[in-house]
């Protein structure tokens, strides 16, 4: 028998979301996006909705994601001709 990961739906869907719009490069979308779930995620966890591996997990899917949305806008856009 193994036992699965309790995961948090509401922080699923928005990063389900977040991979959509970085995948058609919605850049902007993106942005907002991982505002919301940096924000879900913080009042999950001050609401003490989040056990210590769910903490673990989604801080790190946070980190990963700020890393790849650093400088991924529309406006940092160089143009090719």
């Amino acid at each position: 028998m193994f036992f699965r990961r309790k995961k948090q739906e509401e922080l699923e869907n928005l990063i389900h979301l977040l991979e959509m719009d970085m995948g058609n490069n919605y850049k902007d979308e993106a942005q907002r996006t991982f505002k919301k779930l940096e924000e879900k995620y913080n009042k999950l966890e001050q609401a003490g909705k989040l056990d210590t591996k769910q903490k673990y997990y989604y801080s790190a899917v946070l980190m990963r994601f700020a890393a790849k949305l650093q400088g991924y806008s529309h406006k940092d856009q160089k143009p090719d001709f």
